[in-house]
């Protein structure tokens, strides 16, 4: 949020006018980036709602493509042109339409997946939840250390023990649910609805690799 409130302020300073396009049409220059940070937020410039689209290049915040288009998802990825051609690793949330682009690594962002933690821990007293939270910190500060003492990866038994506890905690979870009753359910189509915490559940799992890629 730090980083992206300063583009947003400078966003709303010049939407009137007609802003310096960032990457839109440029998508060569993205070629050979190893990451990119991408994160979406709606605004209303105007009377309509628009999506800026933050993409953190690591370049720098003045150096930065900020994107508006009045779409969020692949119609609008398409047209700004940066993940179509990307290769590297793009950190990003859950949102579907980024899973599409298989040409490149997808990694989650944690800080996400930190808020829905600690919501789930605080408000809805699930204890698997601030286990989750603790161990996604503490391989965060096991990360910080290692690029400070210049290594580039963990060693294999360290990886393994992360992904172990990682999945015990997903199998406490998954317990711990089946042992709630059943929420009531309003209409007869679509999915069972499902309190916020299995549904987290189910995401870690699906995109383990993605929440581990640190």
């Amino acid at each position: 949020v730090g980083e992206v409130m300063p583009s947003l302020r400078r966003l709303h300073r010049n939407i009137r006018e007609e802003p310096e396009p960032g990457l839109l049409g440029q998508p060569d220059k993205v070629d050979d980036l190893p990451l990119i940070l991408a994160a979406p937020t709606v605004i209303r410039p105007t009377d309509q709602i628009a999506h800026l689209f933050v993409i953190d290049l690591g370049l720098g915040l003045e150096h930065e493509p900020d994107e508006i288009h009045s779409k969020r998802g692949k119609v609008a990825m398409e047209e700004i042109g940066i993940l179509p051609r990307f290769k590297g690793t793009a950190i990003h949330d859950h949102f579907q339409s980024y899973f599409d682009y298989s040409e490149c690594f997808h990694a989650l962002c944690n800080a996400h997946h930190l808020r829905e933690l600690t919501f789930i821990d605080e408000e809805e007293s699930e204890p698997w939840a601030g286990e989750m939270k603790r161990l996604l910190l503490e391989i965060h500060r096991a990360v910080e250390v290692a690029k400070q003492q210049q290594q580039v990866k963990f060693s294999a038994s360290l990886i393994q023990r992360y992904e172990e506890t990682y999945h015990r905690i997903l199998r406490q979870g998954f317990r711990y649910h089946r042992g709630l009753a059943p929420l009531p359910q309003t209409g007869t189509r679509g999915r069972d609805k499902q309190r916020p915490g299995k549904n987290l559940l189910d995401r870690l799992t699906q995109n383990a690799q993605e929440t581990l890629a640190f």
